[in-house]
């Protein structure tokens, strides 16, 4: 997101975070309710976010035309984001929906659920990452949302939270043309933003002892000089170190990719 947009979504995730009102699983499933209804109709999301048209106005027509699908303080966070000034109509979109996402990692949290709520996404989206035919299967672009809600149920339903799986089916259905292990791995990082935390994805050909990952935290909190949160993927291809992906930066200390390097030198 850019200019407007961006701002309009800070404010927004604020708005979530100080909101302790909207902290809740029904209100998280409501905001998302939301979010699809606004996307579904291309005229009331044109005009939700039509600056020709006062703040106040779109607040209203908001209001008047939601209140019917979600609950009160759902509509009035609809309300309060179509008042802000959005560059692009998709942006909107996307902020409501992260916005939801927000909700439910924050009601997580007050239930001391949110480490489990994160390793489940995580574990979900390593199982992805690790089966190229369940990859193709999600994300046929033929299989309808409650299709999808109903094989994700039926896959991890008695091993999940509500608010997992809740998350997981609705990032699936609305990707915005990112891959599936691309749009998980954002949700984790809302996640770990919820706590002021910064997402490392490291990959180690073993899994690392309590006291090595602690090490690699704090090293990494140095570094980027913020909080960071360290999740292990393991990938028996790495002979040997780690490699550490953090945003767009990779910082890669495997013995394997160093071999790779010499290869390139040795055929330059």
């Amino acid at each position: 997101m850019l200019g407007a947009s961006k701002i309009a979504y800070g404010a927004l995730i604020e708005y979530v975070d100080g909101n302790k009102s909207l902290h809740s699983f029904d209100n998280a499933q409501s905001i998302l309710l939301l979010a699809d209804a606004i996307s579904e109709n291309k005229t009331l999301v044109n005009t939700l976010t039509d600056s020709g048209i006062s703040p106040e106005a779109r607040a209203g027509i908001a209001k008047d035309v939601l209140t019917k699908i979600g609950n009160p303080d759902s509509v009035s966070l609809i309300a309060q984001a179509v008042a802000m000034r959005w560059s692009e109509t998709d942006d909107l979109i996307q902020s409501l929906e992260a916005s939801g996402a927000r909700a439910a990692f924050a009601a997580a949290e007050l239930t001391n659920e949110l480490d489990r709520v994160e390793d489940e996404i995580f574990a979900f989206e390593r199982a992805i990452a690790a089966s190229g035919e369940l990859e193709l299967l999600l994300a046929n672009p033929n299989m309808t949302q409650k299709a999808r809600a109903s094989f994700i149920e039926d896959l991890v339903g008695k091993q999940f939270l509500a608010s997992s799986i809740l998350l997981i089916v609705h990032t699936l259905g609305h990707r915005h043309d990112h891959s599936i292990t691309s749009s998980l791995n954002d949700l984790q990082k809302l996640a770990a933003a919820r706590r002021g935390r910064v997402l490392a994805e490291v990959t180690a050909a073993i899994a690392l002892s309590d006291e090595q990952k602690s090490r690699l935290e704090k090293a990494l909190t140095a570094i980027y000089s913020k909080s960071v949160e360290v999740q292990v993927v393991i990938d028996r291809k790495v002979i040997g170190g780690v490699s550490v992906r953090v945003g767009d930066e990779v910082i890669d200390g495997t013995i394997t990719s160093r071999l790779a390097q010499v290869k390139r030198q040795l055929a330059g």
